[in-house]
């Protein structure tokens, strides 16, 4: 009788099941053990202690410490430690903002922290307007409007406090944000691969932060920014020697991607216009004052060589332009150089003003010409 050879198909099938196994092992322990979103346990407590310690540093550093990758925890540890009156909120734009860089602030605020984070996003400002929204020491926000800011999750890292996200939307009495935490859900997390990607950030960026930790806090020139005890940062001085260096147009107007960091478009989400417009007035109800702030854009972005990108900056700020008159909000600077004189010295980047700068925009915009510096309600 003739005998076939056996077939290789079930050793290798037997050998993918084998592996595909071990994959899924290895991305349920990443993602039970990591757990970036806390869907199975709470933050740990050591975590916290980290974070503490780290705050603690911060305040007693006389200039600063570099800007960490875990700035969202930084950001809410300095509320909770503090007894400050006025915050910024909004994204890298408003980082730099300071009271003691803004003579104005200095009358209507006795103490000001900067809340804002790389990339903030709109579900950023949910979260600390929440928190802001429940101190009684709270009496002024200034939120840092971003043209990706009315565009629901911008920027993904606010998941980590999603939890947090879905509280503050019920605190303001917004339709339920969906947080998948019952007990299938949990299970089937666990496969999830987005969430393992999440979560392998985080290992990497807790790597990050060994290294922080082994630095000098007051080394000044390895970073480009410095992260200060009120929360805003200052260019270190290697930056600063960068900056002053340049001897002509640092972006030219035919610079391809110039301004398009997040653009996806020009449209503006209508619910969360009404999302915001709801938080805004909860915010005024508790006697809490709110300005806008528009930070500009660098002058090449404005010659309009990518025309899409203008429209997208003048319609965000027509939108934000447009909510400050219905609730009688004040609104600060304009995604336009132009109204302030700004030129390409004026900018770290397309999209980034240099601390020094900053007062030069402090002044009402939407086509207003007062000098806010002359306010002292």
């Amino acid at each position: 009788m003739k005998r076939w050879p056996h077939s290789p198909w079930p050793k290798f099938l037997s050998a993918f099941a084998a592996s595909a196994i071990a994959v899924a092992a290895v991305g349920i322990a990443v993602n039970y053990e990591v757990d970036i979103a806390h869907v199975y346990r709470s933050n740990s407590s050591e975590q916290a202690t980290f974070i503490k310690k780290y705050v603690a540093g911060l305040n007693a550093s006389k200039s600063g410490r570099p800007l960490p990758p875990f700035e969202r925890d930084v950001k809410l540890e300095l509320v909770a430690a503090g007894h400050a009156d006025c915050f910024v909120t909004g994204s890298s734009h408003e980082l730099k903002i300071s009271r003691d860089g803004l003579a104005g602030l200095k009358t209507r605020c006795h103490e000001l922290v900067n809340l804002a984070v790389s990339g903030g996003s709109f579900e950023d400002f949910v979260i600390m307007a929440a928190v802001l929204a429940e101190r009684p020491e709270t009496r002024r926000i200034y939120i840092g409007i971003s043209p990706w800011f009315f565009r629901p999750d911008a920027d993904s890292r606010y998941k980590t406090y999603e939890n947090d996200y879905a509280e503050a939307r019920r605190f303001f009495g917004l339709a339920d944000h969906e947080v998948r935490t019952g007990s299938s859900a949990k299970l089937l997390n666990l496969i999830n691969g987005q969430y393992f990607a999440r979560n392998v950030a985080e290992v990497v960026k807790t790597v990050e932060v060994g290294v922080l930790g082994m630095r000098d806090p007051d080394d000044r020139e390895k970073d480009w920014q410095m992260l200060q005890p009120d929360g805003s940062v200052t260019e270190s001085k290697a930056e600063l020697r960068r900056l002053n260096a340049r001897k002509g147009l640092d972006i030219g107007p035919t610079q391809k991607d110039i301004g398009t960091y997040k653009f996806e478009g020009q449209k503006a989400d209508a619910a969360l216009i009404h999302d915001f417009k709801t938080i805004v007035a909860a915010l005024q109800q508790r006697e809490i004052a709110v300005d806008f702030v528009l930070s500009p854009y660098h002058p090449s972005v404005w010659a309009c060589n990518n025309a899409a990108v203008c429209q997208w900056l003048e319609q965000m700020e027509q939108h934000a332009c447009a909510i400050a008159q219905e609730l009688h909000v004040r609104v600060i600077g304009s995604f336009s150089p132009a109204p302030f004189g700004l030129t390409w010295r004026d900018f770290s980047d397309d999209h980034h003003v240099v601390r020094a700068s900053i007062p030069r925009y402090w002044r009402t915009g939407c086509g207003a010409e007062t000098d806010l510096r002359k306010f002292n309600n």
